[in-house]
């Protein structure tokens, strides 16, 4: 029998543990989640009365299906833990204990299940042996403690910003209009859904707390060239959201960039998470920064037909 019970807890217990775990994000705070528009319940893992860890559940309600699956724009999700241990076979032993109660749990409750855990978390072991499905994307981090920053930018992405810099482009905090103006359209033109709403909510709700910017590239005219929304945690800073004009000058998003990467060198953050994308013409293009790539896992579980309605969409959009 396990050592270790599953409760509710309320929101502020669940902000208790983010802050005191050293895994949580900013896409784990009770705000966030509240913002997103799906039915957030926080689970505590307790042993005995002490929390130890816990999972945030996100539920989306379609076609009389309760789907445990990320929210729009929020890309890091999954158990967070309190160390309690420095010995690494008993910190080891107490988390396969803990997630194998999760993955046991999350399967009685719905019958589609896809979370995608924080960098560096890679104990996917106890969900695999309970015929979860692991998948694997990546991501590019940027340590911003390094003092080589510019030179470790690849020699095309520091010719682009000198470029960019010599045709009058510059780049100052924006507004919210740029975003959604030069989000949405950039979307538009990869058939992607925008998101809008839970756009302008997280931005809102981060900007309000002090975890959120916006940045725009404007030419000499003053016209957005691109734009790039930033949030952050006492972690790292994630490149959440951007866009740009088809017709930018040169050099537009590498200047927005690097300017945000010293904008959050700046303000104390360790690392830049530029969340990234599969896409080879952008992961080729956040690679040129210099970050180290980063492997993302993940866990899905779908009953069947789900399964194979959800392989059937995969392979629509691919």
């Amino acid at each position: 029998m396990s050592r270790y019970t599953l409760q509710p807890i309320d929101t502020t217990t669940w902000d208790t543990l983010v802050e005191n775990s050293p895994h949580s994000t900013i896409f784990h705070t009770s705000w966030w989640l509240s913002a997103t528009g799906f039915d957030f319940h926080p689970l505590g893992v307790f042993k005995g009365t002490q929390l130890v860890a816990g999972i945030p559940l996100t539920f989306y309600h379609k076609f009389g299906l309760k789907l445990l699956i990320h929210p729009p724009l929020t890309p890091y999700l999954g158990p967070l833990f309190i160390s309690t241990s420095s010995k690494y076979v008993e910190h080891k032993s107490t988390e396969l204990a803990i997630l194998t109660l999760i993955a046991t749990h999350l399967s009685r409750i719905s019958p589609f299940i896809i979370q995608r855990f924080v960098p560096h978390f890679d104990n996917i072991l106890p969900f695999i042996q309970h015929s979860y499905s692991p998948y694997i994307t990546y991501t590019y981090i940027l340590k911003l403690n390094s003092p080589h920053l510019l030179t470790n930018l690849r020699t095309t992405r520091r010719n682009d910003i000198t470029y960019a810099k010599s045709h009058g482009l510059t780049v100052t905090h924006g507004t919210l209009s740029d975003l959604l103006s030069l989000y949405t359209h950039t979307m538009q033109r990869r058939s992607h859904p925008p998101y809008i709403h839970h756009l302008r909510r997280y931005y809102e709700h981060a900007h309000s707390r002090g975890s959120a910017t916006i940045f725009t590239t404007y030419d000499r005219h003053n016209v957005p060239q691109s734009v790039a929304l930033i949030v952050w945690d006492h972690h790292r800073a994630y490149y959440l959201a951007g866009g740009f004009s088809p017709l930018s000058v040169r050099g537009a998003t590498s200047l927005l960039l690097w300017e945000c990467i010293q904008f959050c060198q700046h303000h104390g953050l360790s690392e830049f998470d530029f969340e990234g994308s599969m896409i080879p013409t952008i992961e080729r293009f956040f690679r040129s920064f210099g970050g180290t790539l980063t492997p993302i896992f993940g866990i899905q579980k779908l009953r069947p037909p789900l399964n194979l309605l959800w392989s059937i969409k995969h392979k629509l959009h691919h």
